[in-house]
Protein backbone atom coordinates (compact mmCIF):
# COMPACT_ATOMS: atom_id res chain seq x y z
CA UNK A 1 0.00 0.00 0.00
CA UNK A 2 1.43 3.56 -1.09
CA UNK A 3 1.79 5.56 1.59
CA UNK A 4 -0.69 8.10 1.31
CA UNK A 5 -0.78 10.70 4.80
CA UNK A 6 -3.74 13.45 3.83
CA UNK A 7 -2.63 15.93 6.37
CA UNK A 8 0.27 16.38 3.49
CA UNK A 9 -1.49 15.70 0.62
CA UNK A 10 -4.65 18.19 1.27
CA UNK A 11 -1.86 20.81 3.10
CA UNK A 12 -2.54 23.64 0.35
CA UNK A 13 -5.34 22.66 -1.78
CA UNK A 14 -8.62 24.32 -1.64
CA UNK A 15 -12.06 22.16 -0.49
CA UNK A 16 -12.75 22.21 -4.57
CA UNK A 17 -9.32 20.44 -5.38
CA UNK A 18 -10.14 17.48 -3.45
CA UNK A 19 -11.01 14.11 -5.17
CA UNK A 20 -13.45 12.75 -3.01
CA UNK A 21 -13.35 9.18 -5.03
CA UNK A 22 -9.23 9.20 -4.59
CA UNK A 23 -9.84 9.66 -0.57
CA UNK A 24 -12.83 7.15 -0.62
CA UNK A 25 -10.07 4.97 -2.27
CA UNK A 26 -7.27 5.42 0.07
CA UNK A 27 -9.42 5.16 3.37
CA UNK A 28 -10.99 1.65 1.73
CA UNK A 29 -7.31 0.60 0.80
CA UNK A 30 -6.14 1.63 4.75
CA UNK A 31 -8.83 -0.19 6.47
CA UNK A 32 -7.71 -3.44 3.84
CA UNK A 33 -4.55 -3.41 4.56
CA UNK A 34 -5.75 -3.15 8.91
CA UNK A 35 -7.97 -6.26 8.28
CA UNK A 36 -5.06 -7.81 6.38
CA UNK A 37 -3.07 -7.36 9.60
CA UNK A 38 -5.19 -8.64 11.39
CA UNK A 39 -6.13 -11.79 9.42
CA UNK A 40 -2.96 -13.45 9.71
CA UNK A 41 -2.70 -12.91 13.81
CA UNK A 42 -3.45 -16.02 15.18
CA UNK A 43 -4.80 -14.61 18.46
CA UNK A 44 -7.85 -12.75 16.68
CA UNK A 45 -11.08 -14.79 17.38
CA UNK A 46 -13.63 -12.46 15.30
CA UNK A 47 -11.55 -13.63 11.55
CA UNK A 48 -14.89 -14.71 10.25
CA UNK A 49 -16.49 -10.90 10.71
CA UNK A 50 -13.27 -9.88 9.65
CA UNK A 51 -12.77 -12.06 6.77
CA UNK A 52 -16.43 -11.37 5.45
CA UNK A 53 -15.54 -7.23 5.54
CA UNK A 54 -12.42 -7.54 3.70
CA UNK A 55 -14.64 -9.16 0.87
CA UNK A 56 -17.26 -6.29 1.11
CA UNK A 57 -14.24 -3.51 0.79
CA UNK A 58 -12.59 -5.30 -1.54
CA UNK A 59 -15.64 -5.86 -3.81
CA UNK A 60 -16.39 -2.04 -3.33
CA UNK A 61 -19.07 -2.53 -1.23
CA UNK A 62 -19.59 -0.83 2.00
CA UNK A 63 -19.30 -2.35 5.45
CA UNK A 64 -22.04 -1.74 7.99
CA UNK A 65 -21.37 0.11 11.55
CA UNK A 66 -21.48 -2.75 13.67
CA UNK A 67 -18.99 -4.51 11.57
CA UNK A 68 -16.76 -1.05 12.44
CA UNK A 69 -17.63 -1.70 15.93
CA UNK A 70 -16.21 -4.84 15.57
CA UNK A 71 -12.97 -3.84 14.76
CA UNK A 72 -12.90 -0.90 16.28
CA UNK A 73 -11.08 -1.95 19.35
CA UNK A 74 -8.18 -3.35 17.37
CA UNK A 75 -8.30 0.06 15.36
CA UNK A 76 -8.16 2.34 18.64
CA UNK A 77 -4.76 -0.07 19.25
CA UNK A 78 -3.23 0.52 16.15
CA UNK A 79 -4.11 4.53 16.05
CA UNK A 80 -3.29 5.31 19.45
CA UNK A 81 -3.35 8.52 18.35
CA UNK A 82 -6.51 9.00 17.44
CA UNK A 83 -9.90 8.75 19.11
CA UNK A 84 -12.70 6.50 18.76
CA UNK A 85 -14.54 9.70 16.98
CA UNK A 86 -11.48 10.08 14.69
CA UNK A 87 -11.08 6.43 13.95
CA UNK A 88 -14.99 6.46 12.69
CA UNK A 89 -14.63 9.82 11.05
CA UNK A 90 -11.69 8.55 8.96
CA UNK A 91 -13.95 5.31 7.85
CA UNK A 92 -16.96 6.90 7.49
CA UNK A 93 -16.73 6.80 3.92
CA UNK A 94 -16.67 2.80 3.57
CA UNK A 95 -19.74 2.46 6.52
CA UNK A 96 -23.07 2.60 5.35
CA UNK A 97 -25.59 4.57 6.81
CA UNK A 98 -23.10 6.48 8.54
CA UNK A 99 -23.02 10.77 7.12
CA UNK A 100 -19.74 10.78 5.48
CA UNK A 101 -16.44 13.03 6.63
CA UNK A 102 -14.03 13.95 4.00
CA UNK A 103 -10.81 14.57 4.73
CA UNK A 104 -10.93 17.97 4.21
CA UNK A 105 -13.17 18.25 6.64
CA UNK A 106 -11.53 15.54 8.96
CA UNK A 107 -8.18 17.65 8.75
CA UNK A 108 -10.08 20.66 9.27
CA UNK A 109 -11.99 19.43 12.35
CA UNK A 110 -8.93 17.71 13.76
CA UNK A 111 -5.86 19.35 12.35
CA UNK A 112 -6.60 22.49 11.45
CA UNK A 113 -3.21 24.30 11.70
CA UNK A 114 -2.40 22.06 9.60
CA UNK A 115 -4.25 23.99 6.64
CA UNK A 116 -2.55 26.88 4.94
CA UNK A 117 -6.18 27.78 3.44
CA UNK A 118 -8.47 26.95 6.49
CA UNK A 119 -12.60 27.92 5.47
CA UNK A 120 -13.83 30.11 7.38
CA UNK A 121 -17.41 31.50 7.42
CA UNK A 122 -16.78 35.11 5.33
CA UNK A 123 -18.26 37.88 6.84
CA UNK A 124 -21.01 39.75 5.19
CA UNK A 125 -19.66 43.28 3.17
CA UNK A 126 -20.57 45.81 4.37
CA UNK A 127 -19.29 49.01 4.57
CA UNK A 128 -19.53 50.08 8.15
CA UNK A 129 -16.06 49.80 9.05
CA UNK A 130 -15.25 52.52 6.08
CA UNK A 131 -17.94 54.64 7.70
CA UNK A 132 -17.37 55.32 10.76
Amino acid sequence: MKNYNPRTHYKNKSPEEIDPFQEQKHRTNQLIHHLQMYLTKKHIKMKPVMKSMYNSLRKKKQITSRQLNVILPYLQLDMKNHTKEQIIDCFSCVVRNIDTVSDYDYIEKYYPHLLDNPRTHPTPSTLEEFMN
